[in-house]
């Protein structure tokens, strides 16, 4: 590039020379032969700036064209990332808790202690560990038991609704105490029907016994709660009592 400009600029000087003195020997005028000498070294000034401009711009071109050489000489790497495999899921060990469902009532049990007679009679509610291995950690059987409105033996979804609102509202509040179950293992729930003497609407389908109630436990899974939801059919027969399940539902495991 230096030898480049250097010949350039030599050539421009002798260009100005060569004119400078044909208009030194032609001028007529002093400030004429100034005008020649001065535009000759314009002259090659500007040859000079302007051809190292030309060798700037053919440098970086160069570099430009080099650059693109080095890059299709090599293809260019494709990392690929494969994303890590899930791991699977471990299945924690389970207790597993229901109605008792070791007699032909399904855990229900309507009785009256012959010990207490003054508390009459009640809804009995056993809720068991049917599990065969994970012992079940602070078990409660909640429950509630009542006689409530029916029509030819029926109760309808609103009276069964309210009466389960009532419970949820009650539960909400207590703080049932627990105690661990082992497989096979039981625990009982009360619930009192504040009667004595029989009701007759029971036999006449007028009123039905209903109990409510939720199994509260946990385990290595973590904590669950199972709800029930039932009425005795007519007439009131126990301990061979039909019962069924509500039709507002309430009968499966909520978390």
């Amino acid at each position: 590039m230096f030898w480049n400009i250097a010949i350039a600029v030599i050539l421009a000087a002798l260009a100005a020379l060569v004119s400078g003195l044909a208009g030194q020997l032609a001028a007529t005028k002093r400030w004429h032969k100034w005008l020649f000498w001065g535009s000759g070294v314009v002259m090659v000034s500007l040859i000079g700036i302007q051809t190292y401009r030309n060798e700037m711009a053919q440098s970086r071109l160069q570099d430009q064209l080099d650059t693109i050489q080095k890059q299709t000489a090599q293809p260019p790497k494709i990392e690929v990332k494969i994303p890590p495999q899930p791991q699977p899921l471990v299945q924690r060990p389970r207790a597993m808790m229901a109605l008792s469902r070791d007699t032909s009532n399904d855990g229900l049990v309507i009785l009256r202690d012959p010990r207490f007679p003054q508390n009459g009679w009640a809804v009995n509610v056993s809720c068991k560990n049917i599990g065969t291995v994970v012992t079940a950690k602070k078990v409660s059987c909640a429950s509630s038991g009542n006689r409530i409105s029916a029509h030819n033996g029926f109760p309808d979804n609103k009276t069964l609704q309210e009466h389960w609102d009532e419970f949820s509202k009650w539960l909400s509040k207590e703080n049932p105490q627990g105690v661990d179950l082992e497989p096979g293992k039981n625990v009982w729930g009360s619930g009192f029907l504040n009667m004595t003497d029989v009701d007759p609407d029971l036999n006449t389908g007028a009123k039905v016994i209903w109990v409510g109630g939720a199994i509260l436990y946990s385990d290595a899974a973590g904590t669950h709660k199972k709800e029930f939801c039932m009425w005795a059919q007519p007439p009131f027969d126990p301990p061979n009592t039909a019962w069924h399940f509500c039709a507002i539902g309430h009968n499966k495991e909520v978390y």
